[in-house]
């Protein structure tokens, strides 16, 4: 999305498994939404923060499984959030996660920008 929106891939690569920083890379960008029937504007792109993931009665947002980072979840894909002893979400919460933001990419593909 970063890349698609504009940001140079160099400056992409140098975040690493940095996800949290990558959502705030993210939030410098705006994507088109309909505000009401017929009328579309551009918004940040930092709501996908708060995109909601619910499961077995718990719910958590991207944005707070993204920034377990801080309270010292790993950032690599093979113990992301999750591993030997669970520390902070499980591993379908983490999933569902990586399904909302792949599915708010396709949604807002056509229309993310850097701000102007």
């Amino acid at each position: 999305m970063l890349e698609r929106a504009g940001k140079p891939p160099s400056e992409i690569r140098k975040r690493s498994h940095r996800l949290s920083e990558l959502l705030r890379d993210l939030g410098q960008c705006d994507v088109e939404v309909e505000v009401m029937p017929g009328i579309r504007n551009y918004v940040a792109a930092s709501r996908l923060r708060a995109h909601s993931l619910k499961r077995d009665g718990a719910e958590a947002t991207v944005g707070a499984i993204i920034d377990a980072e801080a309270q010292g979840a790993s950032p690599y894909p093979d113990k992301i959030r999750y591993g030997d002893v669970l520390q902070h979400f499980p591993a379908e919460v983490v999933a569902e996660m990586a399904v909302t933001v792949s599915a708010f990419g396709r949604e807002h593909w056509q229309s993310i920008r850097i701000k102007r």
